[in-house]
């Protein structure tokens, strides 16, 4: 069996309102008491994870979510240079002025850029935690944080 491209976009776009869904169910998620920016993907117009994102954090008790407007200046790693990680560090910067302790991506591939740009020895760190939505949830769900 064969999946057209717009019924693999389709299943693959539903998974987090999926797992939305069976996170309502759980009801017990530990309170995380850090204040988490959103980063969204930037190669998209329009996230369509990112809403659903929204309700997924809202879901965990003692999280503050602000979110974030500019970009990380991921070029899909063709061009990592002195602009790109500028980019990255600016975006590092709103989200500590905004009193982020973490930044939560939609993206794998603007996550990546954002660790790669904060690596330690890096010409230009920023000291905030950069990782995905799916591990901070499970961070919840295991009462790791």
């Amino acid at each position: 069996m064969t999946f057209s491209k717009e019924e693999n976009f389709g299943k693959v776009s539903s998974f987090p309102d999926e797992l939305l869904k069976s996170i309502k169910e759980l009801k017990n998620l530990a309170p995380i008491n850090k204040t988490v920016a959103i980063h969204r993907a930037c190669t998209m117009e329009n996230d369509p994870f990112y809403e659903t994102i929204k309700n997924l954090l809202g879901l965990i008790p003692k999280v503050n979510i602000v979110e974030l407007e500019k970009k990380c200046g991921h070029s899909g790693f063709e061009n990592l240079n002195g602009d790109s990680k500028q980019y990255a560090i600016n975006l590092m910067n709103e989200a500590a002025e905004k009193g982020a302790d973490i930044i939560l991506c939609t993206s794998p591939y603007c996550e990546s850029h954002l660790l790669m740009s904060q690596r330690e020895g890096s010409w230009r760190s920023a000291d905030i935690t950069i990782t995905d939505v799916y591990r901070f949830l499970l961070s919840s769900m295991n009462g790791d944080m």
